[in-house]
Formats: C-alpha cells, structure tokens, sequence
C-alpha cells in the first residue's frame, strides 16, 4: 500500500513533468529551410517557414508522409519554386491546416503521388497554381484563391497556369472553395467527385471535368463554361450561373468520338453568356431544371437525348430589344429526342424548335408554352408531335398533346 508521502511525490512529478501529446512527429522551423523529407513519418510546423529564391519550401520525397503546417504559414517570395513539392512516384500523402501562399510556382503540387489528402488548406497567390494531386487523392474544406498570374476572371487564358484545384483520376474534391484563379476553378479527371463546392471568377472554367464525373451541390459563376463534363457524368442540385459561354455543358463530339450518357438533374443555369443547358452530346438526359435568362439557347440538344420536366425562360436576353437574335427556349439540332412536359415561356425567339427539315424522329410531348416572341413551336415535318390551344378547354382525347396558350 502506498504511503500519504509517496502519493504527494508522486502528484508532483507528474503535475510538473512535460506532456508530450505529439511524440514521435518531427519539428520543422525556419533553421531547417529548404526541407526534403526522405523518411517516413509525421512532420509538423513549428513557426510560420519563408522560402528562399530558387529553392522549393518542402520536398517530401518518401512515402506515408504527413505534413501538418499546424496553423502557420509556409510563405514564398518572387522568384521561389513550389511551395510543397511531392519528387518521384509516392504514396500515401497528406497535407493539412496552415496556409501556403506566394510561391512562384504551385502551393502544393503532389500529381506524382497517389491516395493523397489536402484538408483544411488556403492556398493563396501563387503563381503556378493552387493544390494538385495525382490519383485516388482527396481535397476537404480547401480554399484556392487568387492562384496565377495575372489572377482571373476573365473569357480565356492563353497558358495553363493558376488552376485553382487540380485531381488526377478517382478523386473527390468536397467544401472547397476556389476563387479568381487564372485558369479553370477545378480540373478535375476521370472517375472523380466534386461535391459542395464553390467555383468563381476564373479564367477559364469553373469545372473542367472529364468522363465518369459525379458533381452534387455545386456552384460555379463568372467563368468560361460554368461546369463542363465528358461522357457518363452527373451533374445535380448544381447551379451554373453568369458565365462568359455555356451554364452547364456535356462536351460535345468531337473527332468522330462518341460523347453523352449523362444526366443533369435538378441544376439552374442562371444569365449565362451563352446556352443555359449545352447538352448536345448523344443519349443525354436533363430533368427538372431550370434555365433563365440566358444570353442565348435555354436548352440545346442533339440526338437521342430526353428533356423533362423543365423551365424554360427568357432565353436570349440582353435588355437590348434590337440585339435579340431570336434565339429558342429549347432547340433540337437532331433525331429520336424525347421531349416532355416542359414549360417554355417568355423566349425572345421559338419557344421549342426543330433546326432543320433534317431534325426528325423526335417525340415532342405534353409540353407547354406561351409567349413566346418568334412562335411558340416550330416543329418541323416527320416528328411525333400534336399541339392544341386549351383555350375552349383542355382536350380529352389527347393527353400527350402539347398546349399552346
């Protein structure tokens, strides 16, 4: 049994012994400038770290590194490269909490590695760009803002510097916010998630996606395209708003490939500088959207695509009544689309429009449309499609005719 004496002995050793929470992980502090990191391990800040000319920050070349900036600041100056920099094929990296700002080249550039991890970052004014990663990477409660030089928005850019968030394939980019980047706001490749996040005012697009995309939750404005997907893709609850060309677009084909099989669900394409909804890739579907008042289609489509329950309004606005081109609500520019129970209203030019004699096959249905300014159909020959005008009451033999009011 203990004695009273030794028990007071021994509440005073351990009240004024240190505690290390943090065994086992490595110091970095300005002394050690520039690092590279050749071993395994956890890796923390100590004080806010500034680069030299010439020279990256932090070169992490092992596997299974964590480097956490612990609130501080990794600092560049004109003239420095990368503010991290992931050398040779690695694995298992990650980089979190603390700001990486004004290096010459990328805040963090780790496309070398795999199943990489950037959380709870800022990375701001560097000239390369902000936060890139290879495959099978993820990006949590990021912000990538003011990245290259000169910083965006703006219609295009002539270089590929100043990506906000760059992922390489199988990647999910969630809470993050990108802004005024020089390039695209996320480019994001095959097989990737972008889920919560905020893209505005780059100078490029705001997602440049590639195949197999999902994209839930989204807000891109003041872009190029707003948010732009290859084949496969979905795109929901997402809003494209007040960009230079397209709100929402599915790449089109290109070089005789074949493009489509996606679906846009639940999106709003807002005061876009071009279409609302660019779905002209085969085999696309657009449900429950909304497109209004944008510059000039609401919806445009190709072939063998399905358009439903949609709003479509005010199409080819630009408050100057004699710039209006006539542009439609929605216009089809192919075959054995299906077109159904849409409300396309207050357009500048047709309210739904088959292009050319050549646009056939097409079933056009329950839709409605009024004020229009051109008309409110201009449906060509050889597609399936009947319109009334309910105004002496609805018809009661056809329940797939489109109304006209």
């Amino acid at each position: 049994m203990i004695s009273k004496r030794h028990f007071i002995l021994a509440v005073l050793v351990l009240a004024f012994t240190p505690v290390h929470a943090d065994v086992g992980r490595i110091e970095l502090s300005q002394s050690g400038m520039p690092y590279t990191l050749t071993n395994s391990g956890s890796y923390v800040l100590t004080e806010n770290l500034t680069g030299s000319v010439g020279y990256r920050g932090i070169t992490i070349a092992a596997d299974d590194v964590a480097l956490d900036l612990n609130g501080f600041t990794l600092g560049g100056i004109p003239g420095t490269l990368d503010g991290v920099w992931v050398s040779g094929v690695r694995d298992n990296v990650t980089v979190r909490n603390g700001i990486v700002r004004g290096w010459g080249g990328v805040a963090a550039n780790a496309t070398n590695a795999a199943n990489v991890t950037f959380r709870d970052l800022i990375a701001s004014g560097n000239l390369g760009g902000g936060l890139f990663s290879g495959i099978s990477s993820r990006a949590e409660r990021c912000q990538s803002i003011h990245n290259g030089n000169p910083p965006g928005p703006g219609p295009v850019v002539l270089d590929e510097h100043g990506h906000g968030f760059w992922l390489e394939n199988g990647s999910v980019i969630s809470e993050c916010i990108s802004w005024r980047n020089n390039h695209h706001a996320v480019r994001a490749q095959s097989g990737s998630t972008v889920r919560q996040t905020v893209m505005r005012e780059c100078g490029h697009d705001g997602l440049h996606g590639s195949h197999s995309m999902v994209v839930q939750g989204s807000v891109a404005a003041y872009c190029s395209e707003g948010i732009e997907v290859d084949s496969g893709s979905t795109v929901s609850d997402s809003v494209g708003a007040r960009s230079f060309e397209d709100g929402i677009r599915t790449k089109k084909a290109e070089n005789d490939q074949l493009f489509g099989g996606s679906v846009v669900q639940g999106c709003t394409a807002y005061a876009n500088g071009d279409d609302g909804f660019d779905m002209r890739a085969t085999g696309n579907r657009l449900i429950s959207s909304v497109s209004f008042s944008n510059l000039k289609h609401g919806v445009r489509l190709e072939n063998m695509t399905v358009v439903f329950g949609n709003l479509v309004t005010i199409s080819d606005s630009d408050d100057d009544p004699d710039n209006n081109a006539g542009n439609d609500g929605i216009k089809i520019n192919g075959k054995a689309n299906r077109i159904e129970a849409n409300h396309v209203v207050f357009n500048y030019g047709d309210g739904l429009q088959t292009d050319t004699s050549a646009d056939t096959g097409n079933f056009i249905v329950r839709n409605s449309a009024a004020v229009n300014d051109a008309s409110d159909y201009d449906i060509g020959a050889d597609n399936h499609f009947t319109e009334v005008n309910p105004s002496s009451g609805f018809p009661k033999t056809n329940a797939w005719s489109n109304l006209d009011y």
